[in-house]
């Protein structure tokens, strides 16, 4: 019965000596089971800190009177750093000497620096993108032939929704080095251009009245800067004008211009005004046979 008690009295001192068991040594690191229970459970509390820190900036900055898109660039940055402090206070705390990481890693720097530049540069554009703030999140784009709105912007890439609901990965880097269109950067109202043509013949001051009239019609046309008709050139087959007009929302600039053009289809065909097509003339000359 003594035996039986005094073996029950030694197992917890059994399972802290199993646990302090180390089961991974390199380099001077020694990683054993208690260690890495607590370097999961201290990278979990780092992160939840880090989301708590985010929180609180933006909170701190919206009762500023701060936008809230750029709210969020200074938390996540603040996140990122609050994280990566809390790491190596965790690897510390867990007797992980950053020494032995720093050895280990200068002796694969040449290496890894080579297979790591594209990250590196991404990441290097993902701070200056959180701090410069060319875009924020909610931004409406065009980068490359591709526009959309930003929905989160990481420290090495930014995902953009385009109108087709895809959610297309940018790298960092492309931001600072690709023609980037913020349509929305300081302001949301931006002016569109409709081009357009009548035959030779028609009246350009009854054209223009109809086109405005036209425009004046659709709802996110504003009236304020107000649209105008400007005579562009005379064509090779047709008067060539253009349709200036200001609008609010310049996700839904296709959907808008698509509205008028149909509009104004309608409009031309009421009044008689045609709308022409390339014409070529053909000159055929008789060849002797001999």
């Amino acid at each position: 019965m003594k035996q039986v008690t005094a073996q029950v009295a030694n197992l917890p001192q059994e399972a802290l000596r199993l646990l302090s068991t180390p089961l991974v040594e390199f380099g001077g690191i020694t990683i054993s089971l208690i260690g890495l229970i607590a370097f999961v459970i201290g990278i979990i509390v780092v992160r939840l800190l880090a989301r708590l820190l985010g929180r609180v900036i933006v909170r701190a900055f919206l009762a500023q009177g701060r936008d809230r898109r750029s709210a969020a660039a200074v938390a996540r940055l603040g996140e990122v750093l609050a994280f990566t402090i809390g790491i190596v206070i965790v690897l510390e705390s867990a007797g992980i000497e950053l020494s032995a990481f720093i050895a280990m890693f200068a002796a694969l720097g040449v290496g890894i620096g080579f297979g790591l530049q594209n990250l590196v540069n991404n990441l290097a554009s993902g701070v200056i993108v959180l701090f410069e703030q060319p875009v924020r999140p909610g931004d409406f784009i065009e980068l490359d032939g591709t526009s959309g709105e930003i929905r989160r912007i990481g420290l090495r890439a930014t995902t953009l929704q385009t109108v087709d609901g895809q959610e297309v990965i940018i790298p960092n880097s492309q931001l600072l080095e690709l023609r980037l269109i913020n349509w929305t950067l300081s302001n949301t109202v931006v002016r569109l251009r409709l081009h357009f043509g009548v035959a030779y013949g028609s009246d350009p001051d009854r054209v223009r009245n109809i086109v405005l009239d036209v425009a004046s019609r659709h709802a996110a046309v504003l009236d304020e800067p107000e649209a105008t008709v400007q005579f562009e050139a005379f064509g090779s087959s047709s008067l060539d004008f253009v349709l200036l007009f200001w609008v609010a929302e310049p996700s839904q600039r296709q959907v808008v211009l698509s509205d008028l053009r149909y509009a104004l289809d309608r409009a031309f065909h009421e009044h008689g005004i045609e709308i022409p097509f390339p014409q070529r003339d053909l000159h055929l000359r008789s060849v002797d046979p001999e």
